[in-house]
C-alpha cells in the first residue's frame, strides 16, 4: 500500500513570504466571501501526477467553533467530496490521509471561503505489484582528481574512481528525486570537501526512468560567481541555494560560514525553472527567514536579503486543552499563520489567518484511529509556528485561493519573508 503525505503547499522552507501586499483582512466576515458557490467541495489530486486523482482520503468539516465535527467524508474515485450548501461564507476542515497502518498526515484549514479547492498529495511507495525500477549511473571526465567529495544527486550511495563516478551497483530512484512527470534529471556537483564550495559538475536532463537503464553524463562545467549581501546591519545570517526543475528542489549550500556578504559558486548552465536562495538568522529564539526566488539570470545583479518587520513573540502549547496560544508583533504585515507537528511518521499542519492568537486542535471522527497519533504529535520532536508574508498577495484569503483554485499548485513563491519560531510545551 502507498503511504499518502498531504502537500502542504504553505508550510516548509520554500513557502510563504515578502513586504506588503496590499490590503489585509481584519477578522472572519468582514467582507462576503464565498469562492461563487456557496458549497464547499475539496479536490484531492496526486502532486506528482497532476492529473491523477486520490481517492479514500476523508475531509472533515468543522462547526462554528472550528473544534467540532459536523460532518465528515471520503474522497471517492474522482478525488473529490461536495458538502453542498453550508450556509456561512468561512468554514474549517481538516484533510485526513493515511497509509492504513498508523501513521497520519492531516491539514486543517482555517477560515477559508467557500469554493472549489483542490490539494495534493505525495504518494510515497509502491504496492508491492510494481516494483521501482533500477538504473545504473555513470558520470566521467572529472578534471578535479583531488577532490574527495563527489554527488550525483538524488542518486545513492556513489563511489569515485579515478576521474569517474558512478552509483554501487544499480539502484532504485527515491520517488522523492523523481520529477513531476516521472523523469530523472541528475546533477553531479564536485566539492574539495563535502560541505565547501562547488569546484565542477555536469547533468543529465529528463531522463527516462526504465528498468536496466543506464544513464551516462560527464563532468567538466565550472560554476559562475553570484554574490550575495544582508540588507540589515549587524545581521549575520546563513545562506543556502536550491535549485528547482519539474516540481524537485536540489540543495546546493547546505552548509556556508556564517556573515553579511559573501560569494556562491553556483552551476548557472543547469536548466532550472527557478532558484530559491534563503537567508536566515537566530533572534530570540526565532529563526528569521528570507527566501528569493528568481527565473530570470541572476549572476550579473547578485542577491540582497531584506527581512520581516514581524516577530513571534511567544507560543505555547497547551496539552488539556489541546490548545497553542501564540503572539504574533505587526500581524497587518503578515499573511498567514502556520502550526507544525512532526514525529517523523506523523504530522499535523495548520493553516490559519494571522488575526488569530490561539489555535485548539479540532476534533476528528471517532472511527478514525487518531488518538494515538495526537499523543504521539504531543510528544514530538518538532514543534513549531511559523508566520508568513508575501509580496504577491493581498491577504490570507488572497493567498489560500491562489493556492487552492486549481492543481496548478505553486511550488515556489517568488520573495518571500517569514518568522519560525519553537513551540513550548509544558
Amino acid at each position: 500500500m502507498k503511504a499518502i503525505c498531504i502537500f502542504f503547499a504553505s508550510v516548509g522552507v520554500l513557502y510563504g513570504c515578502g513586504g506588503s501586499g496590499g490590503e489585509r483582512e481584519e477578522g472572519p466576515g468582514t467582507t462576503p466571501v464565498g469562492g461563487g458557490s456557496g458549497t464547499l467541495k475539496v479536490t484531492i489530486f496526486d502532486r506528482d501526477a497532476i492529473e491523477s486523482r486520490i481517492a479514500g482520503v476523508t475531509v472533515v468539516l468543522h462547526g462554528l467553533n472550528k473544534v467540532s465535527v459536523q460532518e465528515s467524508r471520503t474522497t471517492d474515485e474522482t478525488g473529490s467530496v461536495e458538502f453542498g450548501s453550508i450556509g456561512r461564507d468561512r468554514v474549517t476542515y481538516s484533510i485526513y490521509a493515511t497509509d492504513g497502518v498508523d501513521n497520519a498526515t492531516i491539514s486543517t484549514l482555517v477560515d477559508v471561503p467557500l469554493g472549489h479547492w483542490y490539494h495534493g498529495v505525495t504518494t510515497i511507495g509502491n504496492d508491492g505489484n510494481d516494483p521501482a525500477p533500477q538504473v545504473q549511473v555513470r558520470f566521467d571526465g572529472l578534471v578535479n582528481s583531488s577532490a574527495s567529495s563527489v554527488e550525483l544527486n538524488p542518486i545513492s550511495p556513489v563511489t569515485r574512481s579515478g576521474n569517474s563516478a558512478s552509483a554501487i551497483g544499480p539502484v532504485r530512484p527515491f520517488p522523492q528525486g523523481m520529477q513531476d512527470d516521472g523523469t530523472l534529471s541528475i546533477l553531479g556537483l564536485v566539492r574539495e570537501e563535502f560541505d565547501s564550495e562547488i569546484l565542477e559538475y555536469g547533468f543529465l536532463i529528463d531522463q527516462p526512468v526504465t528498468d536496466g537503464a543506464v544513464y551516462e553524463g560527464s563532468f567538466g562545467l565550472f560554476p559562475e560567481d553570484v554574490r550575495w549581501e544582508v540588507d540589515a546591519s549587524g545581521s549575520t545570517i546563513t545562506p543556502i541555494v536550491l535549485a528547482q526543475r519539474k516540481g524537485r528542489f536540489v540543495v546546493l549550500y547546505p552548509y556556508s560560514d556564517p556573515g553579511t556578504e559573501g560569494v556562491w559558486k553556483i552551476p548557472a548552465q543547469f536548466p532550472a525553472e527557478s532558484w530559491a536562495f534563503i537567508a536566515r538568522y537566530q533572534d530570540d529564539s526565532q529563526s528569521i527567514e528570507n527566501t528569493i526566488t528568481v527565473e530570470e539570470d541572476f549572476s550579473e545583479q547578485g542577491v540582497r536579503f531584506s527581512f520581516p518587520e514581524f516577530r513571534l513573540s511567544s507560543a505555547r502549547y497547551e496539552s488539556d486543552q489541546k490548545t497553542v496560544n501564540f503572539s504574533v508583533e505587526n500581524s497587518q504585515l503578515v499573511d498567514d499563520v502556520n502550526l507544525i507537528f512532526q514525529d517523523g511518521r506523523s504530522a499535523w499542519a495548520v493553516f490559519m489567518p494571522p488575526y488569530l492568537t490561539s489555535f485548539t486542535f479540532p476534533d476528528l471522527p471517532d472511527e478514525l484511529p487518531n488518538e494515538d497519533i495526537r499523543s504521539r504529535l504531543e510528544r514530538s520532536p518538532i514543534k513549531a509556528i511559523v508566520a508568513y508574508d508575501a509580496d504577491f498577495y493581498s491577504g490570507y484569503i488572497d493567498e489560500f485561493r491562489s493556492r487552492h483554485d486549481s492543481p496548478e499548485v505553486l511550488r515556489l513563491v517568488r520573495a518571500k519573508r517569514q518568522v519560525v519560531r519553537d513551540i513550548e510545551s509544558p
